[in-house]
C-alpha cells in the first residue's frame, strides 16, 4: 500500500507523538509499504533554520500568511490556506489510503480526506479534551465541521476500546483498537540504576507536556510532599512550586532523556485522566518507560498493561494520592533497582504485532466492499 500520513505534529520538536509517527512510518516501510508524512504544523511559525528529521519521506506545508497571526490562530490560518497545496501533493503521491492523526476540524479537512480512502486515528475523546483546553470559538468551529467527516472516512482507529467505541458510534463506521506501541530496537539493552544502587534514594520520573491539566503534575508534587525520601524527576514544562526532592529538568533532547531513564527506578504515568473524561489510556511516555525496563505507576486502565505485576494501578480520582500513599510507597520499595525483562515488554508493546494489525485493518477497508459497522475485534 501507499500510505499518506496526515498530521499536525511538529516533526522537528522531540516528543512522544513525533517518535510514534517516525516509528510507524519506518515499520510500514520495512513491511514493504510506501509511507510519506504530510505535516501541517500546529505552531505559530515554522523555524527558518534547517532542522533534522529522522525520516526520509516527508513534506511540511506552510504559508506566509500564518506569520501575520499569533498563537493558535496562526496554525488555524495555515491549515486553511494550505489545503489546496496538500491536495496537489497527495495527488502526486497517489496514496491508496490517508491515515490521519485526529486534529481539531478546520475548513478544508473534509476536502482532503474525501480525495482518497481515509482513516482517522483518535488518541483521546477530542471533543471532551477541547472542553478543558480550548476557547469557545475553537469548540464551536470543531462542532460545526466535525460531523462532516463521517461522509469522508472509511474507518476509525482508537488507542483504547473506550475511544474506539465512542467514534465508531458517532460516525457509524467500522473501527479497531490498537494500543500505542514502541520500537524497542531504538533502545539499547537497559541497565540497572546507575549510582549507589539500593543505598541511594529511589528515583521516579514523570515526562509531561505543556497545557495538559490531565497529566496531573500537581499530584506528582503532592506525592513528593508525602515521600520526602524519594526523588521525583519532572521532564517538560516547569511547575510553579519547588521542593528539594522535586527535581525539574525542563525539556531534554532524546539522548539526554534516555540517559536520565537509565538512572531511574520507577516511571509515573498520567495521574488525572478524570479531568479529561477518560478511564482508559495508552500513553506513549509509559511505553518509553517500559522500553527502559521501568516499573510504572498509573492512575487509569491501560489497554495493554492492566493486571501486570510491574504496574501499580491507583484510582483515577482527584484524591488518588492521599487514598493510595501506602500502596505507592510499598510498590516503590518492592521494585527499586529492578528492571522488567525485554521479552515481557516486547510481548505487550512491541511494534511488530500492533502495526501488522493496523495495516491489516487498512487493507480490509480497501478490499472489502461492505464491512460490519462497529468495533472490530
Amino acid at each position: 500500500m501507499r500510505i499518506a500520513y496526515l498530521t499536525d505534529i511538529d516533526l522537528w520538536i522531540n516528543s512522544g507523538v513525533r517518535q510514534k509517527h517516525l516509528m510507524q512510518v519506518a515499520t510500514w516501510n520495512r513491511y514493504g509499504h510506501t509511507a510519506k508524512i504530510f505535516c501541517i504544523p500546529h505552531v505559530e511559525r515554522i523555524p527558518d533554520a534547517a532542522f533534522e528529521i529522522d525520516c526520509e519521506n516527508y513534506e511540511i506545508f506552510d504559508t506566509k500568511l500564518a506569520r501575520l497571526f499569533k498563537k493558535g490562530f496562526a496554525a488555524y490560518i495555515r491549515k486553511i490556506f494550505v489545503v489546496n497545496a496538500v491536495i496537489k501533493s497527495l495527488r502526486r503521491f497517489s496514496p491508496d489510503i490517508i491515515y490521519e492523526r485526529s486534529t481539531t476540524w478546520y475548513p478544508g479537512l473534509d476536502r482532503i480526506l474525501s480525495k482518497f480512502p481515509s482513516i482517522i486515528e483518535y488518541n483521546a475523546l477530542l471533543e471532551k479534551e477541547l472542553e478543558v483546553t480550548s476557547k469557545s470559538r475553537v469548540r464551536l468551529m470543531h462542532s460545526f465541521g466535525n460531523r462532516r467527516l463521517a461522509d469522508c472516512i472509511k474507518g476509525i482507529v482508537g488507542v483504547t476500546d473506550e475511544i474506539t467505541k465512542y467514534y465508531t458510534t458517532l460516525y457509524n463506521k467500522p473501527g479497531i483498537t490498537v494500543g500505542n506501541g514502541y520500537d524497542l530496537g531504538q533502545v539499547s539493552a537497559h541497565g540497572i540504576h546507575k549510582g549507589e544502587g539500593k543505598r541511594s534514594p529511589s528515583q521516579l520520573i514523570f515526562v509531561s507536556s505543556p497545557g495538559m491539566i490531565w497529566h496531573g503534575i500537581d499530584k506528582l508534587f503532592e506525592l513528593s510532599e508525602y515521600l520526602e525520601d524519594v526523588n521525583f524527576h519532572l521532564v517538560g514544562p516547569y511547575y510553579e512550586k519547588q521542593r528539594p526532592n522535586f527535581i525539574q529538568h525542563g525539556y531534554l533532547s532524546k539522548n539526554e532523556l534516555f540517559e536520565l531513564y537509565s538512572k531511574m527506578d520507577i516511571g509515573v504515568g498520567t495521574l488525572a485522566f478524570h479531568r479529561n473524561n477518560l478511564t482508559q489510556a495508552s500513553p506513549l511516555k509509559v511505553r518509553e518507560y517500559l522500553a527502559f525496563g521501568l516499573p510504572v505507576i498509573l492512575a487509569y486502565k491501560d489497554v495493554d498493561l492492566s493486571g501486570q505485576d510491574f504496574v501499580l494501578e491507583i484510582d483515577n480520582t482527584e484524591d488518588t494520592i492521599t487514598r493510595n500513599i501506602q500502596k505507592i510507597r510499598n510498590f516503590i520499595n518492592a521494585w527499586k533497582g529492578h528492571r522488567i525483562s525485554r521479552e515481557r515488554v516486547e510481548r505487550l508493546i512491541g511494534y511488530a504485532g500492533k502495526e501488522q494489525k493496523r495495516l491489516d485493518f487498512m487493507n480490509t477497508l480497501l478490499t472489502q466492499k461492505s464491512i460490519r459497522i462497529g468495533l472490530l475485534q
